[in-house]
C-alpha cells in the first residue's frame, strides 16, 4: 500500500491538471449587443448599449455537454444604454438608479444543450439587486473557435427594486415588464 500511495498522488495531480487545462479563454466580440426593450400605454421603446463591453474574456470549460463559465462576468455601464430620445434616456438612467448603480452584470453560469436546444443560467444584477435565471436560447451555436448565444429574457422591474416611471404627471406609464434582448458573440483565444 506504501508503494502504491506516490502514483496515486501523481495519478491525483496529473488530473487535476488536466481538469484545469480544460478552461479555455474566451473573448467577447464588439459586434455584440444588449438592448433593453419595454413599452408604454402609448408606444414601444428600445435602449440599446452603444460601448464595448468592460470584461472581454471569460474563462469557459466544457464538461460532457455542459459550458462551465468560471470568470463569466459581463458588465454594462447604465449610462451607455440610448434610447433614442433625449428625455427617454434620462428617465431610462434614473429608473435604473445610475447614479447609486453604474453597472448592471450579467454572470453567465453555464450553458447546457439538451435536445430541444441551449439554456444559459445566468445571475443578473440590476441596480443592486441579483437574481439568478435560466433562459431557454434562441441561438445557440458552438464550435471550436467560436460561440454565438442569443436570447431573450422578460423581467419585471419591481422584482429588482425599481419603479416603472410615470410622465407627464401619470398620463404616460411604463409598464413593469421589460425584455433584455442580446446576442453575444465569443472568439476562442
Amino acid at each position: 500500500m506504501k508503494k502504491s500511495a506516490p502514483f496515486i498522488l501523481l495519478y491525483f495531480l496529473i488530473s487535476v491538471a488536466i481538469a484545469q487545462s480544460g478552461n479555455e479563454k474566451w473573448s467577447i466580440k464588439d459586434n455584440s449587443t444588449l438592448n433593453i426593450n419595454g413599452k408604454s400605454n402609448i408606444n414601444t421603446f428600445q435602449c440599446s448599449y452603444e460601448k464595448a463591453f468592460q470584461s472581454s474574456q471569460v474563462l469557459v470549460e466544457d464538461s460532457l455537454g455542459t459550458l462551465l463559465f468560471t470568470q463569466g462576468m459581463v458588465f454594462f455601464e447604465v449610462a451607455s444604454f440610448r434610447c433614442g430620445h433625449a428625455r427617454m434616456t434620462a428617465d431610462f438612467r434614473q429608473t435604473m438608479k445610475a447614479k447609486s448603480y453604474p453597472l448592471l452584470k450579467m454572470e453567465i453560469s453555464k450553458i447546457v444543450q439538451t435536445e430541444e436546444g441551449c439554456v444559459m443560467g445566468l445571475l443578473l444584477t440590476v441596480a443592486g439587486q441579483k437574481r439568478a435565471q435560466q433562459i431557454n436560447l434562441e441561438v445557440c451555436k458552438i464550435s471550436k473557435n467560436q460561440m454565438i448565444i442569443e436570447g431573450r429574457y422578460t423581467m419585471k422591474m419591481r422584482d429588482y427594486g425599481l419603479t416603472p416611471p410615470n410622465v407627464l404627471w401619470g398620463m404616460i406609464k411604463v409598464s413593469d415588464e421589460i425584455e433584455i434582448d442580446f446576442s453575444f458573440y465569443l472568439e476562442n483565444k
